[in-house]
């Protein structure tokens, strides 16, 4: 099994790896759209200045960038009207926002935090605006042939990431404690990225019908030529 953005799972599959499942959710609430300090302040601002050469910044077929791409598409923005900059790594992204070389960016939390507390920057929408709190950012990934095999392991490995979930927003600090050397930020970078409102339930689930804004943007930006997300979808291990 792999846990990995939903872009790289659908990618894969459309790239004719057609063994690969998703079975079931993994983080959520964690990716966002970071405008440096003396640029846009909120998303209205981000969609009044399409056509005025907003430098914005992101990766290409990520999470990252269906946060950038839809924030524009919900408001009847496209790419075309941005200065748009495609960047190889997360981290160059967040260098360009402290040097001012982009205006606004997507970056993953912790990151996020990191970058916002250092440079004063904001946050102008997050993946919860973009498709909603009830679907995951990140997916759980298996092959046909194992989860023929592993059925009730899959079931019980999920279980095990609900239960770990409510424990960590139960004892939150003394999760925050756990994570600092892993991340090497401060505690309160951490308490911050962390937090992501709704969390605390722990529901990670895949629905079937949930993300359906994605799959049109996955395929106006050329990535899919029609709607595969179904197909790849094997949800019947997932904890009721």
């Amino acid at each position: 099994m792999a846990h990995n953005p939903w872009t790289t799972t659908i990618a894969a599959y459309a790239d004719n790896s057609k063994n690969l499942r998703i079975v079931g959710g993994s983080g959520l609430a964690g990716i966002e759209l970071v405008a440096r300090a003396g640029s846009v302040k909120n998303v209205n601002e981000f969609i009044a200045a399409a056509g005025k050469g907003l430098r914005v910044g992101t990766l290409r077929l990520d999470t990252l960038e269906l946060v950038a791409y839809g924030t524009m598409a919900m408001h009847g923005k496209k790419y075309d009207q941005y200065a748009m900059q495609f960047f190889p790594s997360m981290v160059g992204m967040g260098e360009a926002i402290a040097s001012g070389a982009v205006d606004v960016c997507s970056l993953a939390q912790p990151y996020a935090e990191s970058v916002v507390a250092q440079n004063n920057a904001v946050y102008i929408a997050n993946s919860n605006d973009v498709w909603g709190p009830a679907a995951p950012d990140c997916v759980i990934n298996s092959t046909d042939a194992y989860i023929a095999k592993n059925g009730e392991l899959l079931m019980a490995y999920q279980k095990v990431l609900v239960a770990a979930a409510k424990d960590f927003y139960g004892n939150f600090d003394a999760a925050i404690k756990d994570l600092q050397p892993i991340y090497g930020a401060p505690k309160e970078i951490l308490a911050v990225a962390f937090a992501p409102a709704g969390a605390e339930s722990g529901d990670r689930r895949c629905r079937s019908r949930g993300h359906p804004q994605w799959r049109e943007y996955l395929i106006e930006l050329g990535y899919l030529k029609t709607n595969i997300a179904d197909e790849v979808l094997d949800l019947k291990y997932q904890p009721a």
